[in-house]
């Protein structure tokens, strides 16, 4: 398996180079860094990876998961913050900084073809609940309670 780090450098990129940087020779050449990517290149990157590992430690929503669930990739997430209820049912949660719990996740999901493809199905199914059309009738179902409100 090889490891895509993507996105922009946050607090925390100093620490994962230096992680990258003591793993074996061999397994240093399967991690590849790109850092920012453009939309196209995510969506590339999403529909082509086998699962999106999502560690995070401090998540305000989650729109990594939605964007991985929309493109018919598996998710892998820590249970902090927002995932649990943005990913729903359809993501293997697994305790912050419990690496072993996330890497029994990780394996499941890549090895399991069952649970990958019930994983991918359950994902879709999610991401349909923040459609832009499912936000517009929630909201307009809002509009309409204030109307009627007294």
């Amino acid at each position: 398996a090889r490891l895509v780090l993507a996105g922009a450098p946050g607090d925390d990129s100093a620490p994962v180079h230096a992680a990258v940087d003591r793993l074996p020779v061999d397994a240093r050449g399967r991690v590849t860094t790109l850092g920012s990517v453009t939309a196209a290149e995510r969506e590339w990157l999403l529909t082509h990876a086998a699962v999106l590992a999502y560690p995070t430690l401090d998540e305000g929503f989650g729109f990594p998961i939605l964007e991985a669930q929309q493109a018919g990739t598996p998710v892998v997430a820590s249970s902090v913050g927002s995932i649990p209820e943005v990913g729903g049912p359809a993501v293997l949660l697994a305790p912050p900084r419990d690496a072993h719990a996330l890497a029994a996740n990780l394996h499941w999901m890549i090895s399991d073809s069952a649970m990958r493809t019930r994983t991918i199905e359950r994902g879709r199914r999610n991401a349909d609940r923040f459609s832009w059309e499912a936000t517009a009738q929630h909201l307009l179902s809002v509009y309409r309670s204030l109307v009627a409100a007294p």
